[in-house]
């Protein structure tokens, strides 16, 4: 994009041979930056550049944006400090004429959070990144908050749900909301696919005596992953079980092993402080209680002498 969101212009090349305001600024900065260059020197080319914007500069800290720009290690961070400083004075004074700014101002944004992301696209924008794929993104979250759920992710999504009901789905949803948000399909799928597996978990582990033990016994590496899962009591537990259940949809049988043996491992060390400490507590509690007992005695011991 060089001059608003709907122009199919693809190339810079283009744009400046139909005349593109900003491309052709830019060429004209370059040009005045190369005769001031091949006149005097690299120095004397960023003076020449900076003195046709610093009368302009008034947003906060731009003087220490301008000393960044004159100390910028190689020409290309020069250039790329330069252009932060336009924008930077763009937004501070309201000028919404840069495409990327006409892209966001271009869209109307209802759902809950928006102002917070436009904000953070426009902080984006002066860091010099791309910003459509966080409109994109915006879009999507204004989609199902109208209410639309045609997305194929949303069905597929949808459709899972009505089918589950296992402890903590309500967390995953918002999981695979979020990688919706981000386009992420493969991520997504990954997200689904954990789902499933936890749902047939869940479905195993209230199912009849007999139809666990026949599932079980046919698939022996979930039966000890489910086994060790309902024993597991250290505090980043349920995250190791989620990790698992990925591993799981791999049904690559020494990376599953060698899962179970580290939630095994970090089960034991947490059994084994939880001794420690219970110790302590113990210990702490015998030499209270003796220390009483002595300040007794000898409190006795004085008296019955004092009576004597």
């Amino acid at each position: 994009m060089y001059c608003n969101p709907d122009c199919a212009k693809k190339s810079w090349k283009k744009h400046a041979a139909a005349g593109c305001k900003y491309i052709q600024e830019k060429l004209s900065l370059w040009d005045l930056y190369k005769e001031q260059k091949a006149a005097t020197d690299e120095n004397s080319a960023r003076e020449a550049l900076l003195g046709t914007i610093v009368g302009s500069l008034t947003y906060k800290d731009h003087i220490k944006d301008i000393s960044s720009c004159e100390l910028a290690l190689d020409q290309k961070s020069f250039f790329k400090l330069f252009e932060k400083l336009k924008r930077k004075q763009a937004l501070s004074i309201g000028d919404r004429s840069y495409p990327a700014l006409q892209l966001l101002d271009f869209q109307k944004f209802t759902y809950p959070g928006a102002d917070k992301d436009l904000t953070q696209s426009e902080k984006w924008f002066t860091e010099m990144y791309e910003i459509v794929a966080d409109v994109e993104k915006a879009k999507r979250k204004q989609s199902l908050f109208d209410g639309d759920r045609t997305h194929k992710r949303i069905v597929e999504l949808d459709a899972l749900m009505a089918s589950s009901n296992y402890p903590g789905l309500a967390k995953d949803y918002n999981g695979a909301i979020t990688w919706h948000y981000g386009d992420s399909d493969s991520i997504f799928a990954d997200e689904l696919k954990m789902m499933r597996k936890k749902q047939q978990l869940f479905d195993i582990s209230v199912a009849s005596p007999g139809t666990k033990k026949t599932y079980l016994e046919s698939h022996p590496i979930e039966a000890k992953f489910h086994q060790i899962s309902q024993k597991l009591t250290y505090p980043s537990a349920q995250t190791d079980i989620e990790k698992g259940l990925k591993v799981l949809e791999t049904d690559i049988e020494r990376d599953i092993v060698k899962h179970i043996k580290f939630m095994n491992t970090k089960q034991k060390i947490h059994l084994g402080r939880l001794f420690y400490f219970v110790l302590l507590y113990v210990q702490a509690f015998v030499l209270t209680f003796s220390l009483f007992s002595f300040l007794f005695i000898k409190h006795r011991t004085m008296y019955r002498s004092c009576i004597s």
